[in-house]
């Protein structure tokens, strides 16, 4: 699978390079998001889109929102990576059209289960419509992961 790989960190985006190539993908690394916005208007898309939401020029959840808006990319898997923590913060990015949401800092248990759930995803050519139920679904996940990593018990009803 081909990733871009979007950060404007660069040990954070060379560590995130060299562990999906590890992983057997083609990696497209930029540093910003105007880079980002320019290679998906001028080559061919990549499978998947990792996503800093805080970089210079163009901020990852308002890449997010273009390439939602746009007809010829609204299938592009993407996976927004952020210091954001906070449970508005990932509804804000789900809202805005992430795929997945993964909080820094990055285990690389976590971004090769989100990885592989994201190949397996693409690799089965689910659309928008079946995504925006995995959405949902990886939406409750994080939110009872972040639950249960701080204690608090999960509310009534939730899996």
């Amino acid at each position: 699978m081909r990733v871009l790989v979007a950060e404007d960190d660069p040990i954070s985006r060379h560590m995130l390079e060299r562990t999906i190539r590890y992983w057997g993908h083609e990696v497209i690394p930029v540093p910003d998001g105007a880079m980002a916005w320019m290679f998906l208007n001028l080559r061919d898309l990549p499978d998947i889109a990792l996503l800093d939401w805080e970089m210079p020029k163009i901020e990852g959840i308002d890449l997010c929102e273009r390439i939602r808006g746009n007809p010829e990319m609204k299938d592009l898997y993407t996976i927004m990576l952020t210091s954001k923590g906070t449970d508005e913060d990932m509804l804000q990015g789900y809202q805005h059209g992430a795929d997945d949401y993964v909080s820094k800092p990055i285990s690389a248990d976590d971004l090769k289960e989100r990885l592989d759930r994201a190949v397996s995803i693409v690799g089965q050519h689910i659309g928008i419509d079946k995504r925006r139920e995995v959405r949902f679904q990886n939406m409750k996940d994080f939110m009872g992961r972040k639950k249960a990593s701080s204690g608090s018990p999960l509310p009534d009803g939730a899996s």
